[in-house]
């Protein structure tokens, strides 16, 4: 296992960001295969089938795992397809909550990252 897998692993233990959420549920579930290591958000796209239903898929890129903050590369999978936006780790559940029950927009999170283009909540 590799750092950034290991850094992912670690996040989504009970307690970590990606862990079980409010809703006793985890927010996101993880591939681990190297395979996809190096994907472009576009060439992930093309990965995913037709009946995928939920709105967003989050990428643990180079970038990501370089950070302490864990900042995912999110992509919209509904609105704008293809979208992307960066969150640290311990906010991608309010985004996957507010998108899976429609609360919001990814336009909302998009609009609301730092000068360095991380969301890291409101």
């Amino acid at each position: 296992m590799d750092r950034g897998s290991a850094g992912v692993r670690r996040a989504r233990r009970p307690g970590g960001p990606l862990g079980v959420n409010r809703a006793g549920r985890r927010p996101v579930a993880l591939v681990d295969d190297r395979r996809y290591e190096g994907l472009t958000p576009g060439q992930a796209l093309d990965l995913i089938p037709a009946e995928y239903r939920h709105p967003l898929l989050a990428l643990a890129d180079s970038v990501a795992v370089a950070s302490t903050e864990l900042p995912l590369l999110v992509v919209d999978l509904r609105g704008e397809r293809g979208r992307c936006v960066r969150v640290v780790a311990a906010e991608l559940w309010g985004i996957e909550n507010n998108l899976s029950g429609a609360n919001m927009d990814f336009e909302e999170f998009a609009g609301a990252v730092g000068d360095d283009g991380v969301f890291r909540g409101f």
